[in-house]
C-alpha cells in the first residue's frame, strides 16, 4: 500500500492525522496516532432448539446409566415429576434443565435447527399431460 502522506510504498498502518483517517508509513505515523480497528462484534448468536426426540433420548440415556428418575432428580436438583414429564414428552425442558441433562447424561438434546429435518413425502413431478386439456 502507498502512504497517503508521503507516497512511500511501505505504508501499512491506519492513522488519524489532523482528523483524517489515512494509511501511513512508519515515518509519517509520528504526525498522528495509530488507529486500531476492532473486530466488529457479531449481533448473531447461535440458535439452539430442543431436538424433536428429546424425551426418548433422555429416557434411554438415564436407563443406560442405570439411574431411576428419582436418582437423576437428586443429581440435577430438579423435581422428580418434572423429569418424569420430560421423559414422557409432556413437558419441554427449559434451556437450563436441558443443558444440565446433556452434561449429566452425556447426550445432546439442544441442537441447531439444521441438525434435524422433517421428513416429507416426495412430490410427484407433473407432466404436460397432467396440466394440458385435450379438446
Amino acid at each position: 500500500m502507498e502512504c497517503d502522506i508521503c507516497g512511500s510504498s511501505r505504508a501499512w498502518r491506519k492513522a488519524r492525522i489532523e482528523g483524517a483517517l489515512v494509511t501511513a508509513c512508519d515515518k509519517c505515523m509520528s504526525h498522528g496516532e495509530e488507529v486500531v480497528e476492532e473486530q466488529p462484534k457479531s449481533d448473531f448468536f447461535e440458535v439452539r432448539e430442543i431436538h424433536p426426540n428429546f424425551a426418548s433420548r433422555v429416557r434411554l440415556a438415564r436407563e443406560g446409566r442405570r439411574l431411576t428418575v428419582l436418582d437423576l432428580s437428586r443429581i440435577l436438583g430438579e423435581k422428580e415429576n418434572i423429569l418424569s414429564k420430560i421423559e414422557k414428552g409432556d413437558v419441554i425442558p427449559s434451556a437450563d434443565v436441558a443443558a444440565r441433562l446433556e452434561r449429566e447424561l452425556g447426550i445432546e438434546i439442544l441442537c441447531s435447527p439444521s441438525e434435524f429435518r422433517i421428513k416429507t413425502k416426495p412430490v410427484a413431478k407433473l407432466t404436460i399431460g397432467d396440466v394440458a386439456e385435450v379438446a
